[in-house]
């Protein structure tokens, strides 16, 4: 991939590379040299890995890597100096990782965060660290990794544009789901594997489920 990026000077800058064949190490901090650019794209392509950015990125709010060939481990150093971003798309791909920190509430306006089909991801999904106060959020997909469990606590602040946990395809059991609803008011339409008895449960729970106590 070409690393004179930081030349780049155009405001409001998109950069959209998806569907090419582009492989290689994807230098993200090339870009993050380039003040201006507010989204990268690089989906559906063969990348196999990437370099973090090295310096906060100053407009970058929308970042999708999605359908590549990324292998490494997910940590928190991955997302380091991207406090804007809104949109964090990661799925199908080959990160890895136990019980990994990969985002927490440091990103105060993130309000979409796929990393499903990634099934090297395993141990626990910490809600509690990831929302912490982002009322902001409206989608967290998880689904076909290997989760086992989910950490949760009652919310702290309004969650109202919550609308989408996909849990799917996971180790968890029916019970993680229910905390899930118990914990949120919103409506969740999803389906959770159920390790205890082999199969998949998929249902629509409503949102006055969260007055169970």
């Amino acid at each position: 991939l070409p690393v004179a990026t930081y030349l780049l000077s155009t405001q409001d800058l998109a950069i959209q590379m998806r569907y090419n064949n582009l492989d290689g190490v994807l230098a993200l901090e090339y870009f993050g040299d380039a003040t201006n650019v507010y989204q990268l794209d690089f989906s559906h392509n063969q990348i196999d890995s990437i370099v973090p950015f090295f310096n906060q990125t100053a407009s970058l709010n929308y970042l999708k890597l999605s359908h590549n060939e990324i292998s490494m481990k997910m940590t928190g150093d991955l997302l380091n100096n991207t406090p804007f971003i809104e949109y964090l798309l990661l799925n199908h791909n080959d990160f890895y990782g136990v019980k990994p920190d990969f985002v927490d509430s440091r990103f105060e306006f993130i309000r979409v965060i796929d990393f499903s089909n990634n099934n090297r991801l395993r141990g626990t999904i910490d809600l509690e660290n990831l929302l912490g106060s982002t009322i902001t959020i409206e989608q967290l997909d998880f689904s076909n990794c290997d989760f086992e469990d989910v950490l949760l606590s009652p919310p702290s602040g309004s969650f109202s544009a919550f609308k989408q946990l996909h849990l799917e395809g996971n180790r968890l059991h029916f019970d993680d789901l229910f905390d899930a609803v118990h914990s949120f008011a919103f409506s969740i339409d999803t389906a959770v594997f159920d390790s205890a008895s082999g199969s998949f449960i998929t249902q629509y729970i409503p949102p006055f489920w969260t007055g169970f106590g």
